[in-house]
């Protein structure tokens, strides 16, 4: 009787542990693409990463229901390349599929504070606090798979 059980269990868990792990795989398997992307894109000379971070999650202004990608970076620059910087970025877009690009949004440190809230005012506050000269941030949303069952995984949520 006990073999019986055990086999039942591994029946009804197996199955069920399966369609848990295989969508946080995916989708940990795509954010860390689309991170991956957004790490190596091109930027304008003269320019230093200070700060890089990209998250899966739920993002709030979104569907309960699916899984976002939130991506924060911030950069050096010298003040006489503004201009240059603000016109590299604003036709910029960046391929997340075939079918799907993006433009690139980006705001200059002193205009950054009413743009965020939530967990992107946090990045931009350590970034503030850690670097004492002028940055920029480029910064993006993406919608994740949609449609989750409800608690599959974690961070979406």
């Amino acid at each position: 009787m006990r073999g019986f059980l055990q086999l039942i269990a591994i029946l009804i868990l197996l199955p069920l542990s399966f369609c848990v792990a295989l969508p946080i795989a995916l989708t940990g398997q795509w954010g860390w693409e689309i991170a991956q992307l957004y790490k190596h894109m091109e930027h304008p000379t003269g320019t230093e990463r200070l700060f890089f971070d990209f998250r899966t999650g739920h993002n709030t202004s979104s569907n309960s229901n699916d899984c976002d990608f939130v991506m924060l970076e911030a950069r050096s620059y010298q003040l006489a390349d503004k201009e240059k910087i603000r016109s590299f970025y604003t036709k910029k877009r960046i391929k997340i599929t075939k079918q799907y690009d993006k433009e690139i949004g980006f705001n200059f440190s002193e205009d950054a504070d009413f743009t965020f809230s939530g967990v992107e005012r946090e990045w931009l506050n350590k970034v503030k606090q850690s670097y004492h000269k002028p940055f920029y941030i480029i910064y993006d949303a993406i919608d994740g798979p949609e449609n989750l069952p409800p608690f599959i995984d974690w961070r979406c949520t």
